[in-house]
């Protein structure tokens, strides 16, 4: 039962994520191009009733990601998470009357396969003690990844895109790493004591806003590609090396083909979604 609870958790954290991509790219494209990390964006973008939806949908989800990172293991939780591609497509279909097609029902066909392997090959996971070194670098991993991000935002040529976009895409994946890492004690408020609680709030923030910045300098589609391909890879690796993530006896092949496939349906529903929106403007 357990195990079914968090990955429905999974699913809700995808389902929030999905639309608030739609919402924020919305709020992104109101304001014009930040040239650094200066906190004026988000103070302008505070007047933006879509991007302040879509952050509190973020936000939500981060709670259902700190539940499902505590019984699941990364590589399922992070391969649901990618199914947030399909949530932000579906929105775009209904609201903005995209066109449906044929790569778009494959893309859904092969992350719907994905994660079916996923979930037969998982099992319930709890947390358990890591070193020291290995806390203390994940929560010191979201420095350098802010350091790069102010680098990168400072620069207007192509690549800064998609640097903004891996980055960001890191810092996602490390709020999933420091929610499975983060005990809760008993009393629970206790935990504000614990340094990996605010490493948690520092990669969400730091996720968004480097999300956002990678917005402004292209599509919604190329971001989208690159931020899952990397929030599901990295910590599913980091899982399974650093964090004693385990897949069912005799179920590693299809743990491995389920991750594949369910990348390999994100990255080609976004790519469905830039087909979907050209053809739209064809025809108008």
């Amino acid at each position: 039962m357990l195990f079914w609870t968090a990955l429905l958790a999974a699913f809700g954290c995808a389902l929030c994520n999905g639309v608030a991509a739609v919402l924020q790219k919305e709020g992104a494209d109101s304001q014009q191009r930040a040239a650094s990390l200066a906190p004026g964006l988000f103070l302008r973008l505070a007047r933006n009733w879509p991007f302040v939806l879509g952050t509190g949908l973020d936000t939500g989800a981060g709670g259902l990601l700190l539940f499902a990172t505590h019984y699941l293991p990364l590589f399922l939780v992070q391969s649901v998470i990618a199914s947030s591609v399909v949530v932000t497509f579906l929105v775009e279909r209904i609201f903005k009357h995209r066109m449906v097609t044929r790569q778009a029902y494959v893309a859904l066909a092969l992350v719907v396969g994905g994660l079916v392997l996923l979930a037969s090959s998982a099992t319930v996971e709890h947390v358990g003690p890591i070193s020291a070194t290995v806390r203390w670098s994940i929560i010191g991993a979201v420095v350098p990844i802010l350091v790069l991000g102010g680098a990168c935002s400072r620069s207007n040529k192509p690549a800064s895109a998609v640097l903004l976009g891996m980055l960001s895409g890191m810092a996602f994946g490390g709020t999933a790493v420091t929610g499975r890492i983060l005990l809760v004690p008993s009393p629970f408020w206790h935990v504000v004591m614990n340094p990996v609680l605010y490493a948690y709030a520092a990669y969400g923030i730091v996720g968004i806003l480097l999300f956002t910045l990678a917005l402004q300098r292209t599509s919604a589609t190329k971001v989208a590609t690159i931020v899952v391909v990397t929030e599901t890879l990295l910590p599913a690796a980091v899982g399974l090396i650093l964090l004693g993530d385990s897949v069912r006896q005799g179920t590693a092949l299809f743990a491995a083909v389920g991750v594949v496939l369910t990348v390999a349906g994100a990255i080609c529903m976004t790519l469905a979604q830039d087909q979907s929106k050209n053809l739209q403007k064809a025809l108008t």
